[in-house]
């Protein structure tokens, strides 16, 4: 009678164990000369259809606005009226003419230009080292300090309207595009630094220690070192901040008295008064001018925004 305690051995000489031991959905066998080993299967893709619906008749109804826009801005206002969710047989471009010549398109294109290229600036640029040394803990508080700021990031634009027009009419930036572009800015910091700072948490320290060995300062780390590094970090911040500001509206209408520093936002106004609003495809020309800068950089620099997305998202 054999004794209980004893433990049977199933494995082979070779150190292996019989494959028919072995869950079967997870292994194949391997009938290669040199003996059965057992090899794992790589799991396979499933895809579910009720996914791809909802995906599918999302992208639908994201796209139909704009396709909407597009094929009533290439009609007439007859054949609008006649058929308005019909194609455009055959398109036309003369409401994006009279859009470019009534309302002066380059002149509002080129203020919403300045107000985005010099408030996204400034945000990188100011925005960059203060989350450097908030990731860093450089200062005292920077925890504290990183919550405080992020505060904004839940306070509307209507709730601080008010007090950023009497700060800038104190200060005589009111009807100036120089004033609005710093307050666009300073109220994209937010934002901004919770951007960067899970970049920079991403980021050995190691690095620093290194760089410091060398004789770097703090601020030669940050520009010697980790500012080459920072290429997508950049690059995300100043496209979405762009973005941001060349949508903006309502600083724009509040701060901004004067018509010939009207960004693009503020400038098509026009065509809903009476005497423009009888026309059904100017507005769809103008909105649809008013957007392209916009698409067009999300598109060229998509790769290095989602980039930066990602490695701020998976770090911070």
């Amino acid at each position: 009678m054999s004794d209980p305690s004893e433990v049977v051995d199933d494995t082979s000489p070779d150190g292996t164990v019989p494959v028919d031991e072995l869950p079967g959905d997870e292994l194949s066998v391997d009938k290669r000369p040199g003996g059965a080993r057992p090899r794992r299967r790589r799991p396979r893709r499933r895809y579910s259809v009720t996914a791809s619906v909802a995906a599918a008749v999302a992208v639908l109804l994201w796209l139909y606005p704009f396709w909407l826009s597009l094929q009533t801005s290439l009609k007439s206002d007859a054949e609008i009226r006649e058929s308005p969710f019909s194609p455009a047989v055959p398109p036309t471009l003369d409401a994006y003419v009279r859009a470019w010549t009534t309302l002066d398109m380059p002149t509002l294109l080129g203020n919403s230009l300045v107000l985005a290229v010099g408030g996204a600036l400034i945000n990188v640029v100011v925005t960059f080292p203060i989350a450097f040394f908030i990731a860093r803990r450089l200062i005292p508080f920077a925890d504290a300090l990183f919550v405080f700021l992020l505060v904004g990031l839940m306070v509307p634009q209507q709730m601080v309207v008010l007090p950023l027009y009497r700060i800038a009419e104190s200060l005589g930036l009111t009807g100036s595009l120089a004033g609005l572009v710093l307050i666009h800015g300073v109220y994209g910091i937010p934002f901004s630094l919770l951007i960067f700072r899970g970049f920079f948490a991403g980021v050995p320290r190691a690095l620093d220690d290194s760089a410091r060995l060398d004789g770097c300062s703090d601020s030669g780390v940050l520009l010697r070192i980790l500012a080459p590094l920072s290429g997508p970090a950049l690059a995300t911040v100043f496209v979405l901040q762009f973005i941001n500001i060349w949508n903006e509206f309502l600083f724009a209408v509040v701060l901004l008295n004067n018509s010939d520093s009207w960004p693009v936002t503020v400038g098509v106004l026009p065509v809903q008064l009476s005497q423009y609003f009888v026309s059904w495809n100017l507005p769809a020309a103008a909105l649809l001018i008013a957007q392209l800068p916009t698409l067009v950089l999300y598109v060229v620099a998509q790769r290095w925004v989602v980039r930066g997305m990602t490695a701020g998202a998976m770090s911070g």
